[in-house]
């Protein structure tokens, strides 16, 4: 999600690069995303999970859903790279 200033990203799963599940960026000193301060700012990380949450619970309710897709139907994406890195033998 983004503000004026900052970028959160919230994983669901380890990704293969083992970045961190929580990621922050300060848009405004690093444009480019160069370096994670989540841990630098936990406040803010907090405030920002909690903003996200609420959207993604919000959603499920309009929607109907028991349960956040991207857990019961699993991370879509990362199912796909998996099953290609595992095929050709990497990690």
């Amino acid at each position: 999600m983004r503000t004026d200033k900052y970028k959160f990203i919230l994983s669901r799963k380890q990704d293969y690069q083992r970045r961190p599940l929580r990621e922050l960026y300060d848009l405004e000193a690093d444009p480019e995303e160069l370096n994670n301060i989540a841990e630098d700012y936990p406040e803010v990380v907090k405030e920002l999970e909690e903003i996200l949450e609420g959207w993604i619970r919000e959603m499920m309710r309009k929607n109907g859903w028991k349960e956040d897709p991207l857990i019961a139907n699993g991370l879509t994406m990362a199912a796909d790279w998996e099953e290609w890195v595992n095929k050709h033998g990497y990690w």
